[in-house]
């Protein structure tokens, strides 16, 4: 059964063999941010930014 793995962009960029290993199994890789910081003490722009870093990890390990 495949499931989705929730990675911040800054462990996908130190391991993105690993990101890889995940979805040549079968699994989801979603993001949880960059950073793992409290979303709720920042801006709109600090999110996006955030979230831009992280699926720019996921894309630059070569995951869809």
């Amino acid at each position: 059964m495949p499931a989705t793995f929730f990675c911040l962009g800054q462990r996908v960029v130190r391991h993105p063999v690993l990101a890889q290993e995940i979805a040549s199994r079968g699994h989801d890789v979603g993001v949880h941010g960059y950073e793992h910081a409290h979303h709720f003490a920042r801006g709109p722009g600090w999110i996006a930014r955030d979230l831009d870093r992280a699926l720019d990890a996921v894309t630059g390990a070569g995951l869809p």
